[in-house]
């Protein structure tokens, strides 16, 4: 059933949308904090509600493993996995990809809905073979409105392309895609997307660890509007400062200086993180300009990526997982010990160390992670995970997943136990995500040479709301920055292609309403100009669609499929423009 939710007064109110470090604590007083914190997470939960965690991995049909014939042969097999999502059949419920070694072909599992999956890999054409894949990432390439399958490759294994066929299957693309003609330099562990150069269609971004400074790895690619990918070189688009070596891990693509241009923070291992700013604002053509602080990112290894809105201010700020080692000991050339890195952004794409006052230093080895209001309370929230699997890493072999609730003040408890999330494997994707559509979030881990590891939030009577921002042809409308209020809080959240390292999040954008029964107003700030203004929209478990120019709809998983076709129909009228 299709019902109006538009403001109060049954109007969409649209018009132009204006432009607009501490040193670390001694391992004694870190003790002493570790030692008291579990007395105030268990009073953050007692002010969250019930909030909770419960492995249902089994339950759901996610009982899958990572496994490579053999074991892992040297580090890039340690540090490999991942999952995507994506509602990649339309019909309303998230489904998932997930990379599973050499020891059986990657899986596609289809969401049958109340977040029970099935697996449909050779059903929907998928390829059988047996290979490492990597990073994996549904988005549009072809711009039909439907998500495709970019998945990376390690070892030998290329990265492949699947167009989605609009019936549930896909067909891998070796005429129209440059993937399918060409070897990268290296391995590729991971890629994010967004439109680079601003032609309407969505380009890539590749990380590939281990890059020396003379290689031309391949790192961004421009879409013709078509699938087809062609190679701008690193010198052309300024890209080629890397340093000594390029040890990316996790590419992103998101707008750090509001000039409406996608710029790029990648983390990258041995102290490479890296930021560059697209100059198309000024320069009137897609180049970029390495603007990294090297006072600032001093992240050491730098893993995962999370890039969010974390103070609500209207930029996107960024929580770097790194390595903070428990036995406070570096080891030259391997890695250092001084943990996470949360970097705030001042505003126009340059940042503070905000780590230390935020206090999400302590995430052992970390590695994918997400921002979410897990408890609804109307602040986000982290998580990661961490693991590496080495012999002489043995600190490393079973470290906690993490999970810093939000304090409300811009600090964070960590309460990742206490919740119920106790993944102590080698994790290295992370997905964060609405499976069941109840109106929360829960969490998918992808761990390395072991098993998925699926845990249901099931906060009894979550009040939230999520918000799915799309473009005409009902393709995600990344670089949409929504700031949703209810009971005197106000959220912001920009909608970009997180990849957050082998793994990305969906395009959906999940608030909570701090225990309010409506949100006071919801303002969707478009990509290019233009404002949704709702007022009084009641919280729901059903997700509210928005499309520039469109009525707002709060739809049913029926009623977004009937959506699918109706936006389809579009999406051809506007290909045809």
């Amino acid at each position: 059933m299709w019902l109006s939710g538009t403001a109060n007064d049954g109007r969409q109110l649209c018009r132009a949308a204006p432009r607009r470090a501490r040193p670390r604590r001694p391992l004694r007083t870190t003790l002493i904090l570790l030692s008291v914190a579990p007395l105030a997470v268990h009073a953050r939960l007692a002010t969250a509600g019930t909030m909770h965690f419960v492995e249902r991995t089994a339950p759901a049909g996610l009982d899958w493993d990572h496994a490579i014939v053999g074991g892992p042969s040297g580090e890039i097999e340690r540090a490999i996995g991942g999952a995507a999502v994506s509602d990649y059949d339309r019909d309303g419920d998230l489904d998932l990809f997930v990379v599973t070694g050499d020891h059986t072909a990657d899986r596609l599992l289809r969401n049958t809905g109340n977040g029970v999956f099935e697996d449909v890999t050779a059903a929907a054409g998928m390829p059988m073979d047996l290979r490492l894949s990597s990073g994996p990432l549904f988005f549009d390439a072809d711009g039909d409105g439907w998500d495709d399958l970019f998945v990376a490759g390690v070892s030998g294994a290329q990265p492949r392309l699947l167009l989605n066929q609009r019936d549930g299957s896909f067909v891998e693309q070796t005429v129209k895609s440059t993937f399918g003609r060409i070897s990268v330099s290296g391995d590729t562990v991971s890629a994010a997307y967004g439109d680079v150069d601003r032609d309407g269609d969505f380009d890539l971004l590749l990380a590939h660890w281990n890059v020396g400074p003379s290689t031309e790895a391949g790192r961004l690619w421009l879409n013709d509007g078509t699938g087809r990918f062609n190679l701008l070189t690193d010198a052309q688009a300024g890209i080629d400062a890397y340093g000594t070596f390029d040890y990316t891990l996790a590419p992103n693509l998101v707008d750090l200086d509001g000039d409406g241009w996608l710029d790029i923070a990648s983390t990258g291992d041995f102290g490479t993180s890296q930021i560059f700013l697209n100059q198309g604002a000024s320069v009137g053509g897609l180049h970029f300009l390495r603007v990294t602080d090297p006072a600032v990112i001093t992240d050491e290894n730098g893993m995962g990526s999370v890039l969010q809105d974390l103070d609500a201010d209207g930029d996107v700020d960024w929580l770097v997982t790194s390595i903070w080692d428990p036995d406070g000991v570096a080891l030259p050339g391997q890695w250092g010990v001084t943990g996470n890195r949360l970097y705030r952004n001042l505003g126009d794409g340059t940042f503070e160390d905000a780590t230390d006052e935020a206090g999400v230093r302590i995430g052992y080895w970390g590695w994918a992670g997400c921002a979410a209001d897990f408890d609804l309370d109307g602040d986000l929230d982290l998580f990661h995970t961490n693991g590496w699997s080495d012999a002489i890493a043995g600190e490393f072999h079973a470290d906690p997943s993490r999970l810093f609730l939000a304090a409300g003040d811009g600090s964070y408890l960590e309460a990742s136990v206490a919740s119920g999330i106790d993944d102590t494997g080698q994790g290295r994707g992370a997905i964060c995500f609405d499976a069941d559509r109840d109106g929360d979030v829960d969490v998918l881990v992808a761990n390395n040479e072991g098993p998925l590891r699926f845990y249901r939030n099931e906060t009894p009577s979550p009040r939230g709301l999520t918000v799915i921002p799309v473009q005409p042809n009902g393709a995600p409308a990344l670089g949409a920055r929504v700031r949703a209020s209810a009971a005197g809080r106000e959220t912001h959240q920009v909608l970009h292609s997180s990849c957050n390292y082998v793994s990305h999040q969906p395009t959906e954008l999940v608030f909570g309403s701090a225990g309010a029964t409506h949100f006071d107003e919801l303002r969707i700030d478009w990509p290019g100009g233009g404002v949704t203004l709702l007022t009084d929209v009641a919280v729901s478990s059903q997700p509210l669609v928005l499309s520039r120019g469109v009525q707002a709809i709060p739809i049913s998983s029926s009623g977004l499929a009937m959506l699918a076709l109706a936006l389809g129909v579009c999406g051809w009228l506007w290909l045809r423009r």
